[in-house]
């Protein structure tokens, strides 16, 4: 009785009133996950992270909430947020760069960044405060090979948290979103238009392009 009622661990058994359907849900579930699996995802655009920017504007110094309130990441989160919505509702593909990953695993190879077994076309800045120093050399890298980087929202003022000091002078645009948008594959419209609410992702296999 009561809130002991509802309040159980997980369990798969003939209790549950959805049981029946299980396998069916199941199914449909291994199904896609199947089909998922097969070739290799289509993202050429490479969005940096900025989680390291986060860094240097979080304050856990609750003590002072008028301080707190008025200097955390929230600026940052939504320009974050406003460029992760448009690129969804735009069906551009994309990865997340994560500068440690970046710096572990990149490397430029002509006019494309290769960060493992990922290879990348453009590169996209959204609204950044700062740049990791291996990150800087990587751009500056790619830049200098003619590849394609699009400074959406600004330069980032900082290198490792500290003043840029001049060493973002190279920074620019070489690309802007119209270049962007035309790296997507495939665009799912209705009547010739977008249709900001569709979610897509491509595989490309040896058999032909799977569109979910």
């Amino acid at each position: 009785r009561g809130q002991r009622k509802r309040d159980y661990p997980l369990h798969h058994s003939a209790h549950n009133p959805w049981q029946s359907a299980l396998a069916d849900f199941n199914r449909h579930f291994d199904n896609l996950a199947s089909t998922l699996a097969q070739g290799t995802e289509y993202a050429p655009v490479l969005m940096i992270h900025p989680i390291h920017s986060a860094y240097c504007k979080y304050m856990s110094n609750w003590d002072n909430y008028d301080m707190w309130i008025n200097n955390t990441i929230e600026f940052l989160e939504n320009k974050f947020e406003g460029i992760v919505k448009d690129f969804a509702a735009n069906q551009i593909p994309y990865h997340f760069g994560d500068e440690w990953l970046m710096e572990k695993y990149g490397k430029v190879e002509g006019k494309e960044i290769v960060i493992g077994n990922c290879r990348y076309e453009a590169v996209v800045l959204p609204y950044l405060y700062s740049l990791d120093s291996s990150t800087v050399a990587l751009l500056k890298e790619f830049i200098d090979n003619g590849g394609m980087v699009w400074l959406a929202d600004g330069k980032p003022v900082y290198v490792d948290g500290a003043p840029e000091d001049g060493r973002l002078d190279f920074l620019r645009s070489t690309a802007n979103k119209y270049d962007i948008l035309k790296l997507r594959d495939v665009v799912i419209t209705e009547n010739g238009q977008n249709v900001p609410a569709i979610r897509r992702t491509s595989r490309i296999t040896p058999e032909g392009r799977i569109i979910y």
